[in-house]
């Protein structure tokens, strides 16, 4: 069977298309991925903060040192704190969903069931977002 040339090119060109894309994905995902990762990671937060400070004021050695200090206590205290507002956001947020439910008729609840948020979703902040119309 004979493929007409312009067929054929055309092919080919929808499959590089297609195979670029995919690899496109593929490397876009790897590459968040990493980056985000790199972000999460409080080493690197500081190195980066620190070489923003040192870059616009111009630091000598021994000041580096002592403000990379000031850096590592801030990163766990503020881990600290993270761990602690987690812990308290699901508290109150328990608490809601308890005096929410005790508000509802038998046949309410069981429809809050279906929407009610699980345990592990009680850590997450963005439980709170709500979209509400503009006025």
């Amino acid at each position: 069977m004979n493929i007409p040339r312009p067929l054929l090119i055309a092919s080919y060109l929808a499959g590089l298309t297609l195979v670029s894309c995919l690899a496109g994905v593929v490397l876009g995902h790897h590459l968040g991925r990493a980056t985000a990762e790199q972000r999460s990671n409080h080493e690197y937060w500081n190195e980066r903060a620190l070489a923003d400070i040192d870059r616009k004021v111009g630091l000598r050695p021994e000041q580096r040192e002592r403000i990379r200090a000031h850096l590592d206590q801030a990163v766990e205290q503020l881990r600290g704190v993270r761990g602690e507002a987690l812990a308290r956001t699901g508290t109150i947020i328990t608490r809601l969903v308890e005096q929410a439910e005790g508000e509802m008729d038998a046949g309410q609840r069981a429809a809050f069931q279906e929407i009610k948020p699980k345990a592990r979703d009680l850590v997450s902040i963005d439980l709170l977002k709500v979209d509400r119309p503009v006025p």
